[in-house]
């Protein structure tokens, strides 16, 4: 009986979660193309062709670093079946 009401709830939870999310962004839909009324279009908004560059750079530097570190901490910690039997200390 409680495995049946976890999946209900479990049900209703992603079930629910999406139908806010497609809420939101229905409202948002129907504001185009503001984004802020009546004092921000989607056209105002869009940022210089020099900023958005430099910030696409920066997103790629950010993800150079990140993927390393993360395949290296994977590596010592997750995939190393000694450590994680509790072996190594």
């Amino acid at each position: 009986m409680a495995h049946l009401a976890a999946k209900i709830f479990w049900y209703r939870f992603c079930h629910g979660d999406a139908a806010v999310r497609l809420r939101f962004f229905g409202y948002g839909i129907s504001h185009l193309p503001y984004l802020l009324y009546p004092y921000l279009t989607v056209y105002g908004g869009v940022t210089n062709p020099a900023m958005g560059r430099a910030l696409i750079a920066a997103f790629i530097a950010g993800f150079i670093l990140l993927v390393p570190s993360l395949v290296l901490l994977l590596r010592l910690f997750l995939f190393n079946a000694r450590y994680v039997k509790g072996e190594l200390s």
